[in-house]
């Protein structure tokens, strides 16, 4: 059997491909993918931003997904998902594109996802 490290790097990229198909659900559902890492902060944090990735790296049209799954974390990781979200948007060589992504998140956001701040 594999090593505990190599069964959550699969369940990881599990729920990244997941967030990005139809069956995925709601931002509620996305989050409940990572329950089993809800005691170990370090692997919570990559449950919840690996699908960020996914997304944007797939479609813009996975932003409003983004912005409501970024909303629906606590507290202490929304900055962090937006900055997740302008690491990727940063790579969108467009910068028409990359200001449609960013001016769909909360106002508060916008610097970040630019990565102006």
């Amino acid at each position: 059997a594999p090593d505990e490290d190599s069964r959550n790097e699969c369940y990881l990229h599990g729920v990244a491909f997941l967030t990005i198909t139809p069956e995925a659900g709601d931002e509620r559902a996305i989050s409940n993918y990572c329950k089993p890492y809800f005691n170990k902060k370090d692997l919570l944090k990559r449950c919840y931003f690996m699908p960020i990735r996914a997304m944007v790296g797939s479609s813009v049209e996975f932003t409003n997904r983004i912005v409501a799954l970024c909303s629906s974390l606590p507290n202490d990781y929304t900055t962090d998902c937006y900055k997740t979200l302008g690491a990727r948007v940063a790579l969108v060589p467009d910068k028409k594109k990359r200001e449609e992504i960013c001016k769909r998140i909360p106002q508060r956001y916008v610097d970040i996802c630019l990565n102006t701040k």
